[in-house]
């Protein structure tokens, strides 16, 4: 599904009206009732609560006014309370309003927070809020004496509504300035706008419902829209059933490359992860002080002894096993535990501008690139980095807020201009490809900030793409079920004591033939 920035809305709006001909009115009639039903679906008693309705000038607010007239035709005891003048209403919000006022709904018109107080008495018995202040063409911080309203209305705690976004943010990114409202509901029309998968603004808009609107999807189509979400669809080709005639070798050989003292765990459970992602072969790549303790403890993997430091760390004279070994391969992970030892970093250096085969690069290979990014320029094989904030800092030179601040904008200009794909990482992971497409993900929850939860989706990653998908596709796919996995433990062992092995675990919930047979039904 697309993702939307305000302009491109208000855009696909404008088309709606001027070129198919839909007035403004019908969408706004349409959004209201939708915001209706998704009132009835939450509350099965509606008609037993009271529901205030705040509204602004805008079109946000015309929405509202609709909400407005259809509750109280359903019986239910609303009320508007107006923070404008109605001669300064929009065009289409004022005809709603009209109508309201001619159905004899209670209008208050609000001219001041000191105003609003005297309705006090009055909100705090009210149930249900509705909020209709400011829609997606605001820039925060919000000014005026809405900035008073908006901490009014959430220090009620009480069940807020927002129509199409919580007022107070900005629909094209995750930052937030100044007051916001917090909503329980988010109701948006035709697409998702970027606030409801960014962070921190997503905190704010609470359980969201995307809801048609009659804008034709063919409009939506004209805008070419880069960003998207990961859906179910797009993890569709890790369901289909193997073929009998086939052996491990079909299904791809991967290399891995890491590991140091202290740090054996991180190579050992991306391996782990990759096979249990069905790669048909694994040889994991170590010091040779840790290949013992591989070989005892990840038995389907093979392992190779690489010659190494005095510090335990790989050593540069082991360029020469690497690059053997990875002519047999299919794909190549680096990074995860290797640390960034000078003779280690040189040896990361050299095997990446050898290698044939993609590669994905994570962990401290990531802190090795950020030393020269010109790398970029002679690497001869696809390549996926996996970088967090604080790694796409040190890479970008960017401080960590910066690269917070704009996760979309940040991953988009390097993939374009490094010609890689990158995930950053995070709450709503963040995936943009060479082509300017970006993709945001949407599972996945806070239980996963543990240790090896990078390492686990770094070799889910590289085992699809030794099996010869697409890397693109095998980007978007193990991110999905990464995040899918950790929701699934959430639920069955809860956030906090989550660890990253309980996701390499999960793994056959997810692909296992249950599962195959549900999807292919739904």
């Amino acid at each position: 599904m697309e993702i939307l920035t305000g302009k491109e809305m208000r855009e696909i709006d404008r088309k709606a009206t001027k070129d198919c001909g839909i007035p403004g009115t019908v969408l706004m009639e349409n959004a209201g009732i939708q915001s209706v039903l998704a009132l009835e679906e939450k509350f099965h008693n509606l008609n037993q609560k009271k529901v205030a309705v705040f509204i602004g000038k805008g079109n946000n607010g015309g929405d509202g006014a609709v909400v407005a007239r259809h509750l109280h035709n359903k019986g239910v005891n609303s009320e508007i309370f107006l923070f404008s003048k109605k001669e300064t209403l929009s065009p289409d919000s004022k005809i709603n309003m009209n109508i309201a006022q001619e159905m004899g709904i209670s209008i208050n018109e609000i001219e001041s927070y000191d105003h609003l107080k005297n309705f006090q008495n009055k909100l705090i018995h009210s149930h249900i809020f509705i909020d209709a202040l400011l829609g997606t063409g605001i820039k925060p911080p919000v000014k005026g004496f809405l900035q008073s309203v908006i901490p009014f209305l959430n220090s009620l705690n009480k069940f807020v509504l927002s129509i199409d976004i919580p007022s107070g943010l900005s629909s094209d990114h995750g930052n937030v300035e100044g007051e916001v409202v917090q909503a329980n509901m988010t109701v948006t029309f035709c697409r998702p706008k970027r606030c409801h998968f960014l962070y921190p603004a997503a905190n704010y808009v609470g359980e969201l419902k995307v809801v048609d609107i009659s804008i034709p999807d063919k409009i939506v189509k004209t805008e070419n829209i880069k960003v998207h979400t990961i859906e179910k669809k797009d993890i569709q080709f890790l369901l289909t059933k193997r073929k009998p005639s086939t052996h491990k070798g079909t299904y791809g050989h991967l290399l891995v490359v890491g590991g140091s003292t202290g740090m054996g765990g991180a190579a050992a459970m991306a391996s782990l992860s990759a096979l249990r992602m069905g790669t048909g072969l694994v040889t994991l790549a170590v010091p040779k002080s840790l290949n013992a303790s591989i070989e005892i403890n990840l038995l389907e993997a093979m392992s190779i002894p690489l010659p190494e430091t005095d510090q335990g760390t790989i050593d540069f004279g082991a360029k020469k096993i690497i690059l053997e070994s990875l002519k047999s391969k299919s794909a190549f992970l680096i990074g995860p535990g290797i640390s960034t030892h000078p003779r280690t970093k040189d040896l990361f250096f050299d095997v990446i501008a050898n290698s044939l085969v993609p590669m994905v690069i994570d962990a401290d290979g990531l802190n090795c690139l950020s030393e020269d990014l010109n790398i970029f320029k002679i690497l001869k094989a696809p390549v996926i980095i996996t970088p967090h904030p604080g790694e796409m800092s040190r890479i970008t030179g960017k401080p960590i807020h910066v690269v917070q601040s704009d996760r979309i904008g940040i991953a988009q200009s390097f993939a374009q201009n490094y010609n890689v794909l990158v995930a950053l990482k995070g709450a709503g992971t963040v995936i943009a490809l060479p082509d300017g497409n970006t993709f945001i993900n949407t599972t996945g929850n806070p239980g996963m900030a543990t240790a090896g939860s990078g390492d686990v989706l770094a070799g889910m990653i590289a085992g699809l793409i030794a099996q010869k998908v697409p890397p693109a596709e095998a980007l978007k796919a193990a991110v999905f079920v990464h995040g899918w996995l950790g929701d699934n433990v959430s639920q069955k062992k809860g956030q906090i004591p989550l660890i990253a092995r309980d996701l390499i675990d999960e793994i056959p919930s997810i692909l296992g033939p249950k599962n195959k047979t549900s999807y292919s039904d739904s």
